[in-house]
């Protein structure tokens, strides 16, 4: 036999190697290319941007996307929820962004003599440190809530430092002071004009976490608090499949588990709080595994989802510091004449 020259024999397996590593490392790049494409496709246009000025009868589901704030207004039949899910410690740093949750509130919520009534105000996480600015909207003069629904905490089973124990007492204290009323701490089915709404405690882990499941006919949107995804896994099958699905604030891929993508099979997946990173398994996972169009509130400056026909519509809130600019300016020039 004849020697094998291992010269020869290395030079061809580097020939042969390298268009096959070169093919691997194309299809590993179309493979991560390949969801972010899917979702910029599906997403295309399909944002217009509306002032929404009209009041009355509508179907909307308000996700506000300020920096750093994550809340959702529900609206129908002209009867408002406010799902409370994180936000500014002060109205003053709100106001740094150009408006604040009560001025979101005021333009889209208020009545005639221009005051807020919220049947529900349901916040999210009462042991969350983003819930500091739920003290000032509480105490805003032009705000009224019917029902609030904060977990009370037991402090001698619930581990907090210091600093959240102090904005759980100031939130607690600011909605005693108000005299609003605190519904009991269990799960609530609840009627908003044309909706149907399950309050859903997270418990187990997640223990102070409250999730808000809507229907109306067979649209569906739930909206997670700050709950984690062993409590998501657990409670994918009460949730069950929905058109849109809220992620917690500032979540990610340890949110939105693959059994729970796999079950809930949302239209539209909604991201809030502040800029995110999606790696490919997220994206993947979000595109592929639930079939949804992913958006970010921030990204958008605000989003709102219109039920108000047997489909989801999702729309840009607009430019939100314009619209009261040009709302302060008509209440001014009214008042003038």
């Amino acid at each position: 036999m004849k020697a094998i020259n291992k010269e020869k024999f290395n030079k061809a397996l580097k020939g042969r190697l390298a268009p096959i590593c070169a093919l691997i490392i194309a299809a590993l790049v179309l493979l991560t290319a390949l969801p972010y494409s899917v979702n910029a496709i599906r997403t295309r246009n399909e944002l217009p941007e509306s002032s929404f000025e009209e009041r009355g009868r509508a179907d909307r589901i308000h996700f506000i996307g300020f920096e750093n704030t994550d809340c959702v207004l529900i609206e129908s039949n002209n009867r408002f929820a406010l799902f409370y899910g994180g936000a500014f410690e002060s109205a003053e740093k709100e106001k740094a962004e150009g408006i604040s949750i009560a001025d979101y509130l005021k333009l889209r919520a208020a009545d005639g003599s221009g005051r807020v009534l919220l049947d529900y105000l349901i916040c999210a996480d009462s042991s969350y440190e983003k819930i500091e600015g739920l003290k000032s909207l509480i105490k805003d003069k032009g705000i009224y809530a019917k029902t609030i629904y904060f977990k009370r905490l037991d402090f001698s089973a619930v581990k907090m430092d210091d600093e959240l124990k102090e904005t759980y007492y100031k939130v607690y204290e600011a909605i005693l002071e108000k005299g609003t009323p605190i519904a009991p701490d269990s799960e609530e089915m609840l009627t908003l004009g044309d909706y149907k709404l399950h309050i859903i405690d997270a418990g187990d882990i997640s223990d102070s976490s409250l999730n808000l499941l809507i229907k109306k006919g067979d649209l569906s949107v739930f909206i997670a608090g700050n709950i984690n995804s062993k409590d998501m896994k657990r409670l994918k099958n009460e949730i069950g499949e929905v058109t849109l699905y809220k992620a917690p604030f500032a979540g990610g891929k340890k949110d939105f588990p693959l059994s729970v993508a796999m079950k809930l099979k949302p239209d539209y997946i909604v991201f809030g709080g502040k800029p995110l990173r999606f790696g490919p398994a997220l994206m993947y996972r979000l595109c592929f595994a639930a079939g949804g169009s992913v958006y970010e509130t921030y990204k958008e400056g605000g989003i709102v989802a219109d039920l108000s026909t047997d489909e989801i519509r999702l729309c840009k809130i607009g430019q939100l510091g314009k619209i009261a600019d040009s709302t302060t300016a008509a209440e001014t020039e009214s008042s003038a004449k």
